[in-house]
Formats: structure tokens, C-alpha cells, sequence
């Protein structure tokens, strides 16, 4: 009997040993597990949202390069399909791209806000040929340097800013003044990419969707430029 129990008492014991030691080997292993499961899932997200963005950039920059007019000026109320009342270009863009939660200005639920932002480019070199031409007397400030000669932003500009600098001195439309003097227009970071020659102008698209949600909390969003 005393041996019986001795050896049951030693079981149960045991029993609960291992439990324990089941409970400790779960924790650790979802120590290691939950991260590896958020980061997959990040991961492939990231990858779609890469995908959609890089495409947006391709297809709005398309456009852009064939004259295509994205200015504000158009945009000047709401669009609420199935009616045309309203429509503009920008609204084009915002088609374009489903899931990216991407809003023009005056959209119709009169937001600023939004998940993404779409900043559209024309850059052009100031050669000598171009400073011949200004009024005599009148100083050529840029010449050599790449400068902005429009820029129109769609979505919320506040999530990001161009990669190649905010030109100063820009129209209703987003046409800058005065490109070839103004020492604001000028871009920054771009001439290693691009050599442009005289006459030639680069149509940049950048785009930029913040992330659907953050392992880190600086993580960056997607970010993606085209140029035509």
C-alpha cells in the first residue's frame, strides 16, 4: 500500500512537472512564432501594396507624359458617380488606385485625409540656349541646374514629401514661374539619375501609401518613382 502510493504520489508529480515544462516550451515558442507570423503577413502585404503602388506610378506617369492635365484648377467640386457632374482628371488617378485609399482634393467627403499621395513632376535642365533667350540683362540664376517647371500633388501631401524638393513660386495650376531665375524651382538629386539634354523635360511620378499597419512605430511606407 505505503509503496503504492509513494509511486502514484511520484506520478502525479511528474505529471505536473511536465505540464509546467509544456506551459514554459509554449510560451517560448510563441515568443518566436507571433513576430515570425506578424512579419510574414507584413511581408507579403508589403509586397502587394509594392506591386500596386510601382503601377500606379507606371500608368499615372503615362499619362502625364502625353499632357494628360492633373491640376487642381479642374477639381473644383466633388465627383459622386454614377453622375459626371464634377469629374476631373485627378479622379482618374484615384480609379486607378483601388485599395490605396488615395483621395483628390475636393472628394466627396470633403477629407484631406487618405492612405496615399501622388506627386507629379516636370523637371527640366536650364542649358545656355535657354538662358539666350530671357530679357537682356536679365540673370540666368539656374543655369546648369535641373529645376521644376510643374508640380501638382494628388492625395494627402502630408504623408510624404518629393524625393527631389518643393519648388516655390507655382500657379493655381501648378506651373512654376520664372524656372530659369527663380532659384526656388530648382530640383535636387536628380541630375545623377538623368542627364537631360537641351529641350528635353522629365515627367516624375512619385507615390507613396503609408503602411496598413506598423511592426515598428517609424516604420516607412511604400515608396516608388517613375520617370518618362
Amino acid at each position: 500500500m505505503c509503496v503504492g502510493l509513494l509511486i502514484s504520489r511520484r506520478n502525479v508529480t511528474e505529471r505536473r512537472r511536465e505540464s509546467g515544462n509544456a506551459m514554459l516550451e509554449f510560451a517560448v515558442a510563441q515568443m518566436v512564432i507571433v513576430p515570425l507570423f506578424f512579419g510574414v503577413l507584413w511581408g507579403g502585404i508589403t509586397l502587394g501594396r509594392s506591386t500596386q503602388i510601382a503601377q500606379l506610378s507606371r500608368d499615372v506617369a503615362h499619362m502625364y507624359a502625353r499632357s494628360v492635365d492633373f491640376s487642381p484648377a479642374q477639381c473644383t467640386s466633388a465627383y459622386v458617380p454614377p453622375s459626371t457632374a464634377g469629374f476631373c482628371n485627378q479622379d482618374i488617378v484615384v480609379q486607378i488606385s483601388q485599395g490605396l485609399d488615395l483621395r483628390r482634393i475636393n472628394n466627396p467627403d470633403a477629407s484631406p485625409q487618405g492612405r496615399s499621395v501622388v506627386i507629379l513632376s516636370q523637371i527640366y535642365k536650364v542649358h545656355q540656349e535657354d538662358c539666350d533667350i530671357l530679357p537682356e540683362g536679365t540673370a540666368c540664376t539656374n543655369l546648369g541646374y535641373d529645376v521644376f517647371t510643374h508640380r501638382v500633388v494628388v492625395g494627402r501631401s502630408g504623408l510624404r514629401s518629393s524625393n527631389f524638393g518643393t519648388p516655390s513660386g507655382m500657379d493655381a495650376d501648378g506651373r512654376v514661374t520664372d524656372p530659369f531665375t527663380n532659384s526656388g524651382a530648382r530640383a535636387s538629386n536628380f541630375g545623377p539619375m538623368l542627364s537631360l539634354q537641351v529641350g528635353e523635360t522629365a515627367f516624375v511620378v512619385e507615390a507613396y501609401y503609408e503602411p496598413d499597419f506598423k511592426l515598428i512605430w517609424d516604420q516607412p511606407g511604400v515608396y516608388t518613382y517613375s520617370i518618362f
